[in-house]
């Protein structure tokens, strides 16, 4: 499994998945999170309400996105409180990356 940090813009990514982390509370979006929906027919919007996602400590979200676009799959990472962020909730949210990109067969 290849997990990685990059500093590509999210809008010019492209791969198996790509991993957001958002905060609880705040899974409003914004500024190119707002583009990337936009490029990918609203996939992000839509995961986030059928999932009633929150962005509470390490919960998940996953959906597929169009065979032509350039990323397969989205997966929304939980980081809890914006207030509350450590290093310890970039460890568990990477964590929680990696568990469900190996339950993808991502990894």
């Amino acid at each position: 499994m290849e997990i990685r940090g990059t500093d590509t813009p999210r809008l010019d990514w492209t791969g198996d998945a790509l991993a957001i982390g958002l905060f609880e509370d705040a899974v409003d979006l914004t500024g190119d999170l707002a583009e990337l929906d936009q490029k990918l027919a609203g996939t992000i919007t839509e995961l986030i309400e059928e999932t009633e996602f929150k962005g509470s400590t390490s919960s998940s979200a996953v959906t597929r996105v169009g065979s032509s676009s350039p990323i397969r799959k989205i997966i929304l990472v939980g980081l809890g409180k914006a207030d509350d962020l450590s290093l310890d909730t970039l460890r568990r949210g990477s964590a929680t990356i990696a568990r469900t990109a190996k339950q993808l067969g991502q990894g």
